[in-house]
């Protein structure tokens, strides 16, 4: 794997029970994608959460929203497979901070890095060279976290390695020490 640190994200803006065990329970319904944003370096986002953040800030809106997040450093990936590619104005309403797509087909038009999901990295497919997708059931040993960790670093060929996992918060949060403890 490259020299960059690995950046670890959530897959979607309500993955699992992080609703329950992450967001404040008083957080403003429009204020969920600012307080992921500050919090991680990379979310997956599928077409349907684009939609909602579009109709909630307006595109233009949510561009501005994007460009002043505290975390400067923040990119998307969207998740495309069985869908469309969103309108125009949704799509450039992710500018810069727009960094991958991870699609099930060729797409036309794409402004970033396609992914063939079978490119991506998972445990089902621990060869692929791609980000990596990962989704975890919460009863998962830390010894076994570690080794998909060791798989997936031994594979990636990402200059600036990033995993995306949809999982319970207390296992992205065991994810995130191990990625810590171990250097990556």
């Amino acid at each position: 794997m490259a020299q960059a640190n690995l950046r670890l994200g959530s897959i979607g803006l309500h993955p699992c029970d992080w609703d329950q065990h992450y967001y404040p329970p008083d957080l403003p319904g429009d204020w969920v994608f600012d307080f992921l944003a500050n919090e991680l370096p990379v979310a997956l986002l599928r077409p349907d959460e684009l939609d909602v953040q579009c109709a909630l800030h307006g595109a233009a809106d949510w561009a501005e929203l994007l460009d002043e997040l505290q975390n400067e450093d923040f990119r998307l990936w969207l998740d495309l497979r069985g869908s469309d590619m969103p309108e125009g104005a949704a799509l450039s309403a992710l500018g810069q901070h727009l960094e991958g797509i991870i699609a099930d087909r060729p797409l036309e038009g794409v402004p970033v890095p396609l992914w063939p999901e079978s490119d991506c990295w998972s445990s089902q497919r621990p060869q692929a060279r791609g980000p990596g997708l990962l989704t975890l059931q919460g009863d998962e040993s830390p010894r076994a976290l570690r080794a998909l960790l060791e798989s997936f670093e031994q594979a990636c060929a990402l200059d600036a390695p990033v995993l995306l996992v949809e999982a319970p918060r207390a296992r992205f949060e065991t994810l995130q020490t191990l990625v810590d403890l171990m250097g990556l």
